[in-house]
């Protein structure tokens, strides 16, 4: 999925409502602390997540534009929390031409597909998840599923350096469908291509140059029934004995899983990054702008930060900013503040923090 245009409010009409946004392939989000940028976040990655997993209903307005398998799209939603969930209205069209072209449609008793009514289905579940095997949806269900958002949080990267075991070693390399731990992942990676293996692990080595070398081991030392469960080590400059990846800083580990989620998406995925920069030194958070630089015509960015260097190094016209009255959300686009804000990004930073609108309309 590519995001081009999103707008969500409550289901009531009487709690958050945020203006529509229109994306670019890297999007920062910026606002003070309580603008909704979080929020917003939530909203559109818990949508994603609904739809294709069918996990905990959600209640309220959505409206999407966005592209999948060379195809466009639009979604609109509809739904409140009544009688544990009911789903009101929902459209989804695709883009033929000029033209929108409706796929399917419903109201609160009745679903269309190809011009037909078809039998009542659950009232709680997606009509883009009840019909995801039929070949006009699948493309559009697929794409709800490479959304990836990363909030850095402790639970995360214990997940991060967990240890995957496998029955034996794969003989396929393709990607492990679930499984976002770094071990496995980059193992993966390394076996179908040592190439983009490398950049990465050279990238890291770049950002902390204590790190000599990287490399695996299949570690059946650390398991009982001799599985296979390949395990990043590390050695580091003047020290003896190599570590695990577990056993790494957590400033590290958010920078490989960072560098190992985005080398490792495939095409059309939409990576959400959450205020990064918390609890890092600056070396960890220099590489972020260029590495993104480098797969934004793979991914779709959306990035939170508060850090002015961060902000400093995307450029202006990559600003989604958040102003907040209430619980009405208004957004501005950066490609509208260049002329406002000027060339220079320091003297743009400034102004930013300084526009009423930042600090809360």
């Amino acid at each position: 999925m590519i995001l081009n245009n999103y707008s969500y409010k409550d289901h009531d009409g009487h709690g958050w409502n945020f203006s529509p946004v229109k994306l670019r392939r890297n999007n920062l989000l910026v606002g003070i602390s309580g603008s909704g940028k979080s929020r917003w976040l939530n909203s559109f990655s818990n949508i994603c997540s609904y739809v294709f997993n069918n996990d905990q209903f959600r209640a309220g307005v959505w409206n999407l534009e966005f592209s999948a398998e060379e195809k466009e799209y639009a979604w609109e939603f509809s739904s409140n929390l009544e009688q544990g969930g009911s789903i009101l209205s929902e459209v989804l069209k695709t883009k033929s031409g000029d033209v929108w072209e409706v796929i399917f449609s419903r109201d609160e008793n009745h679903i269309y597909y190809g011009g037909q009514q078809l039998p009542r289905l659950a009232k709680n579940v997606t009509g883009i998840n009840l019909l995801r095997d039929e070949d006009a949806i699948a493309p559009v269900y697929r794409a709800f599923g490479k959304v990836m958002r990363r909030n850095f949080n402790a639970s995360d990267l214990i997940e991060a350096g967990a240890i995957i075991q496998f029955p034996s070693e794969p003989e396929s390399f393709d990607f492990p469908a679930n499984i976002s731990a770094i071990n496995p992942r980059l193992y993966f990676l390394k076996k179908r291509n040592k190439k983009m293996f490398d950049y990465v692990i050279d990238e890291f080595k770049s950002i902390f140059p204590f790190i000599i070398n990287v490399d695996f081991t299949s570690g059946a030392e650390l398991s009982d029934n001799n599985s296979f469960s390949p395990l990043l080590i590390f050695q580091e400059r003047n020290v003896k004995e190599s570590i695990y990846l577990h056993d790494l800083s957590s400033g590290l580990i958010k920078v490989l899983l960072i560098m190992t989620d985005i080398s490792t998406l495939p095409e059309e995925s939409i990576y959400i990054i959450d205020e990064y920069e918390n609890s890092l030194g600056m070396n960890a958070i220099n590489f972020l702008p260029d590495f993104i630089r480098s797969y934004s015509s793979k991914i779709q960015f959306i990035t939170t930060s508060h850090h002015p260097y961060l902000i400093n190094n995307i450029p202006i016209d990559d600003w989604v900013v958040f102003g907040r009255n209430g619980s009405n959300v208004a957004v501005r686009l950066g490609e509208n503040l260049v002329s406002r804000y000027g060339a220079s990004k320091q003297d743009a930073f400034v102004k930013l923090i300084n526009d009423p609108f930042y600090r809360g309309y």
